[in-house]
């Protein structure tokens, strides 16, 4: 055994290595299994799509059936909420076309005005 020089005495203990436990999650795990499963679902998705596996779903037609329908029923649901917010006769609701701004007023609103 080595002889320990005088600074250092024989009698002090061994210091034994404590294992700490590290409670902070392991992200370069998590972030290593969250990009792989990203990059085999993207890949699945474009195969899929690209493969044609969407023509399943629909056609062309029924895809362009499906537009037109959608922007109608939006259509219809805005022309319900300005005559809706015309009825509440809380003044005229302003309607932008274009440069120029159209006043709409609720004919029930206008309390002097007879009809006939």
């Amino acid at each position: 055994m080595r002889k320990l020089h005088p600074p250092f005495d024989s009698n002090i203990p061994e210091v034994k290595k404590v294992n700490i436990k590290n409670d902070q999650p392991e992200w370069d795990k998590f972030l290593l299994i969250f990009m792989v499963g990203m990059m085999v679902g993207g890949m699945s998705f474009g195969i899929f799509v690209f493969s044609g596996g969407t023509s399943a779903f629909m056609t062309d037609g029924q895809c362009e059936e499906l537009l037109i329908n959608s922007s109608m029923y939006g259509y219809k649901m805005a022309l319900i909420e300005v005559l809706s917010q015309t009825l509440t006769c809380e003044g005229p609701v302003p309607i932008n076309a274009g440069n120029q701004t159209y006043n709409i007023f609720a004919v029930e609103c206008l309390g002097g005005v007879q009809n006939g």
